[in-house]
């Protein structure tokens, strides 16, 4: 899928936008992205870049990154901080508005 062709140009640009070496994605990592439908299309997948890029520690995405789903409650517990920890981190760096969840939708 011609998706794919920009998830190297979008892992390199984030990783310059924030001050990061290039980072690597583990084989099992970029099976679960490559698994997974993106009905977002190029957008989605260039936001969930930058979400992994910018929470990311080890400097390699891993697969367990991709195993919370992209859930809040999930992803604190695997980096060990409170759910409201992560959206206070997320707000500050612009990656959730005041009324938007992980995804970027709308709260009504």
């Amino acid at each position: 899928m011609a998706l794919f062709g920009h998830l190297g140009h979008f892992l390199r640009r984030v990783c310059a936008a924030v001050g990061r070496p290039e980072m690597d994605i583990e084989a099992p990592a970029l099976a679960t992205i490559r698994a997974y439908s993106w009905p977002g299309n190029i957008r989605q997948l260039e936001n969930i870049v930058e979400r992994l890029v910018v929470l990311n520690r080890s400097g390699t995405i891993l697969a367990t990154e991709n195993k919370t789903h992209f859930n809040q409650s999930q992803a604190a517990i695997l980096l060990g901080i409170s759910r409201k920890q992560l959206r206070t981190r997320m707000k500050n760096l612009g990656l959730i508005g005041e009324h938007e969840d992980l995804l970027g939708s709308e709260k009504k």
